[in-house]
């Protein structure tokens, strides 16, 4: 389900393009972005984006029974590949994985010490012909302008005291967010693309549904920096592209089984949880203009499987 393989939806006559069949992860873009999508005229005027948790990098190779990350490229057919859950250590990226003829190459890579079994990680494959950037980085805190602005996040999040004396996170807390290997940004001159793969909430125990609130506190703090990181682009006027796992099911028609949630939470509201009114808020609405779009849903929506 979650390597499910996406398929261009959006054509942006600016170069660029959104997946948005990576169901259910919204491909968000901003909104001045999406409005300019009715002139495209013709796969001439776009690049294509391509977006996909391949749940281990080399597994997804075995599985497509290609000899080298160069041919299994060639195969998806799309100028950018953003890929998730690479599971690479920088130590396993050996010369045919960090250089495939004819891309280039952007891997942000886990750096804590889950990561020797194989551990989070994303990709980046520009194809060198048609999709070169002009620049490229990774990790949340490069692009962090107002770490400020991160606890203003947090606060309406409904996950700090709104009277903390607190006004950043700690340098630590900041630090982690860049150690799992979870982003990689490429600047293409008419769009800034950001390639993500989200924490998700870890439970203590599977059978009594006890979340892990440190792991849980980390995954809101990386939603917040996130969306200061977009913002910020946003405000100095650039095109952005989101793309990736968000681990988050925005409505019930994104979800596999939302009677099956019901039952399990009785009396609570399927969009009342932090991290849904997190991607609520990040996304265009009359009470919310100039957010992204939800690309999927912007041509698909109504569709649930």
């Amino acid at each position: 389900f979650f390597s499910r393989l996406g398929r261009c939806a959006l054509r942006l006559p600016c170069g660029m393009a959104s997946p948005t069949d990576a169901f259910p992860w919204p491909q968000l873009v901003s909104q001045s972005a999406a409005a300019s999508a009715r002139y495209a005229v013709g796969p001439e005027k776009g690049s294509k984006v391509l977006s996909w948790n391949v749940n281990g990098l080399r597994r997804c190779l075995r599985r497509c029974r290609c000899a080298s990350l160069t041919e299994w490229l060639g195969l998806l057919q799309a100028d950018i590949v953003c890929v998730q859950e690479t599971k690479l250590s920088a130590s396993e990226l050996e010369f045919t994985l960090g250089c495939p003829e004819g891309w280039h190459a952007f891997y942000a890579c886990s750096q804590t010490k889950a990561s020797a079994g194989g551990f989070s990680g994303v990709a980046t494959f520009c194809k060198a012909q048609s999709a070169t950037p002009v620049d490229a980085s990774e990790g949340l805190l490069p692009h962090l302008q107002s770490p400020t602005r991160l606890m203003e996040v947090l606060k309406a999040m409904d996950t700090v005291d709104v009277s903390s004396p607190e006004d950043t996170l700690s340098e630590a807390e900041l630090r982690a967010l860049d150690s799992e290997g979870r982003v990689v940004w490429t600047d293409h001159g008419d769009f800034v693309l950001c390639n993500t793969y989200c924490p998700a909430t870890r439970t203590l125990d599977p059978h009594n549904g006890v979340i892990n609130e440190e792991r849980y506190a980390f995954r809101l703090q990386f939603l917040a920096a996130l969306q200061c990181c977009l913002e910020a682009h946003l405000q100095q006027g650039r095109h952005v592209v989101l793309v990736g796992d968000l681990n988050v099911c925005h409505t019930p028609l994104d979800f596999c089984d939302p009677q099956k949630w019901e039952r399990e939470h009785p009396g609570q509201a399927f969009g009342d949880t932090p991290p849904r009114r997190w991607l609520s808020r990040l996304l265009h609405t009359p009470l919310s203009p100039g957010g992204l779009v939800d690309a999927f849903r912007h041509f698909h929506p109504s569709t649930q499987s």
